[in-house]
């Protein structure tokens, strides 16, 4: 059996206490390692609190003792005692479990260190942040196996961290012993062997009753940053140890967590997870399920291996995911700095937009934007240029965010590059104007990546969809309708119909934003085209200006302003080849185009785009190259080199 939380009446606020409130915990014995401090203590004293027999497992006992006693005191609970416990040596961590007896209800797998300056190892050899956040919870899980079978029942809980997107299990080198050792991929990648953990016990003991779940308690001011120089994110995003505990507490007691097991939680909710089902990895979030569509991860396979079926991360190369391994991968393609686009969520975020829990949402458009700043960009600040998604349907939580996150670092917002599709006001309409204020107080560039606002172009492809007659259904995209599958057929023409005309997308998204008036109200504005080419600017300046002589005097538009002249003061555009778009560069204007590289995406030429674009400029002088190829986007996005 399995259950989903996600509806469940709890969630960032909620307190350890909270969750269980109501529990009757007599009779039930528990064991929770680091129990003596942070929201090991917190989850300690929930537990006791509803009546549990409570083990503080610690590596300093003496330490410990006063806790417990107080916990004694506080929660009226006899049945609270220490035990020596040292993660980092295994020798401990059997001489613990030989000195354990009888049936084990609970095991939270808490205790941990993080981001440990300098490599070091174990008793047994282990890098040390392995060793002890994984490795000796590993084995005190497996050696207490049969103490938790006798139970009838048993949850094990165990403590990951969203630190585990720093890295995943490199099983090529575990120890960094060839691999150049970084404090925050060690952790990394011992919080993603926790994650492991639990799938690994529910695949192999869910017959012998035991449950296991990973929790990712959030962030919370403890003595875990003693390495880091202290918390970095937003109070706003913080939690005290109370809240911080919730989830691991929810998961080790409540009824509503029965049934529950090898799965990875949050803000005592299911988080968006990939799951497997018939070979494919599938994300679920929000009562939808989401392919990684083939043709999105194509870097590094020959062009005759490309599909639009689901892809397995097995199936990627690293770079994809991996924030490390993207540096080498831009290494080896002689890029210096890249702006990387969302993808599970959308590139402006439509994921989130369009699910039904708005409140769960405005928290994972958060979520994304503090991992991508602070995690992503901050493995490599001078290689990542930080930018952010909104909560676009609420404008007063989009402008909160737009500050909050331009705050924390952000040089540039991925927007929608129509609202129209996604029901929400249009570029004319004035309801952006708080936004936009923001982006001219601050300076900040607007991205709009064709396709962000849910809509591609081509009759085929997505047109057709607008019609209420069309299948009786909302407007979907390809990949929506189709699930990723090349095998279903619901229209006659091929992908490519569209794949040729996709920049027309930001033809519709510029003419828009002349016309809409916006552009007077907020002479500061300024947007870049990403993935759209630059050829096409010559032309839609020309025919702008055509139609704008001939109907600005019946028409509600700017009598004065030639649209030519507002495009070429607001727009940025950006190309990966453009032939004709280089060859009309003076035109077009040197200090208006950026290259890009799409990686890993189909049009991406990786890994020889440098070779692609040093060919394409060969007749270029030096000058307006450097222009082209560096010195634009980092004033533009305000990302000088370091």
């Amino acid at each position: 059996m399995t259950t989903s939380l996600t509806t469940k009446p709890f969630g960032f606020h909620s307190t350890a206490r909270e969750v269980i409130d109501g529990t009757d915990l007599t009779g039930r014995r528990a064991i929770i390692t680091g129990g003596a401090s942070g929201i090991g203590l917190e989850t300690a004293r929930a537990l006791a609190g509803a009546g549990a027999s409570v083990v503080l497992a610690v590596r300093r006992p003496d330490a410990a003792a006063p806790v417990a006693e107080a916990l004694r005191e506080s929660t009226r609970n006899p049945a609270i005692s220490v035990a020596r416990l040292d993660l980092s040596d295994l020798r401990s961590v059997d001489a613990f479990v030989r000195a354990w007896g009888g049936p084990l209800d609970i095991l939270v797998n808490n205790a941990g260190i993080m981001a440990v300056p300098q490599r070091e190892e174990t008793a047994q050899g282990y890098e040390l942040q392995l060793g002890t956040n994984f490795v000796g919870h590993f084995a005190l899980t497996v050696w207490l196996h049969d103490a938790l079978a006798a139970a009838k029942g048993a949850r094990v809980v165990s403590l990951s961290s969203s630190g585990h997107l720093f890295s995943p299990v490199v099983f090529d080198d575990l120890h960094f012993r060839f691999i150049p050792y970084t404090p925050f991929g060690a952790y990394g990648q011992s919080k993603t062997a926790d994650a492991l953990l639990s799938v690994g016990i529910t695949r192999r003991w869910r017959d012998d009753g035991i449950a296991s779940n990973a929790v990712n308690p959030g962030v919370i001011a403890t003595g875990l940053q003693r390495y880091t120089g202290g918390l970095k994110t937003p109070v706003e995003r913080r939690k005290t140890p109370e809240q911080g505990a919730a989830t691991s507490v929810l998961l080790a007691a409540s009824p509503l967590a029965s049934g529950v097991t090898g799965r990875y939680f949050e803000d005592c909710k299911e988080a968006p997870r990939i799951k497997e089902v018939n070979g494919m990895h599938l994300w679920h979030y929000d009562g939808q399920v989401f392919p990684t569509i083939g043709l999105n991860a194509v870097a590094g396979k020959p062009r005759d291996q490309w599909g639009l079926d689901p892809v397995r991360y097995e199936d990627m190369i690293p770079g994809c995911y991996d924030p490390v391994a993207r540096v080498k991968d831009m290494d080896l393609d002689g890029e210096q700095s890249a702006l990387c686009f969302p993808s599970f969520p959308g590139f402006g975020g439509g994921t989130f937009f369009r699910a039904s829990d708005k409140q769960l949402a405005a928290l994972c458009v958060q979520a994304w934007n503090d991992f991508y700043i602070d995690e992503w960009c901050g493995t490599a600040p001078d290689r990542f240029i930080p930018q952010a998604i909104l909560p676009v349907w609420d404008i007063d939580l989009c402008v909160a965010e737009a500050r909050r996150a331009i705050e924390k670092g952000a040089r540039t917002i991925s927007f929608p590059d129509s609202p129209v599709p996604l029901g929400l006001p249009s570029f004319h309409s004035d309801h952006w104007g708080p936004l936009w204020d923001v982006f001219e107080e601050t300076g900040v560039v607007v991205s709009l990546h064709f396709g962000s606002g849910s809509f591609v172009p081509g009759f085929s492809a997505s047109a057709k969809q607008l019609s209420p007659n069309y299948k009786g259904g909302e407007f979907k995209s390809v990949s929506a309708r189709t699930g990723g599958n090349a095998e279903i057929k619901d229209d006659d023409a091929p992908t490519v119909t569209s794949f040729a005309v996709y920049a027309t997308n930001l033809m519709w998204t510029a003419s828009d934003l002349i016309f809409s008036g916006q552009l007077q109200k907020h002479p500061r504005l300024k947007f870049m085209l990403a993935e759209g080419g630059i050829g096409w600017f010559p032309y839609i300046w020309e025919r702008m200006d055509q139609v704008w002589g001939r109907h600005r005097y019946y028409q509600p538009i700017d009598f004065d302003t030639r649209p030519s002249d507002l495009f070429k003061k607001h727009f940025w555009g950006c190309y990966i080849e453009d032939e004709f778009g280089i060859k009309n560069r003076h035109e077009i204007g040197i200090d208006r185009i950026c290259v890009e590289i799409d990686y890993p995406h189909s049009d991406s030429n990786w890994p020889n785009s440098r070779k692609g674009i040093a060919e394409s400029l060969a007749d270029v002088p030096d000058d307006e190259a450097h222009r082209i190829v560096e010195l634009n986007a980092r004033e533009v996005l305000n990302f000088p080199r370091s």
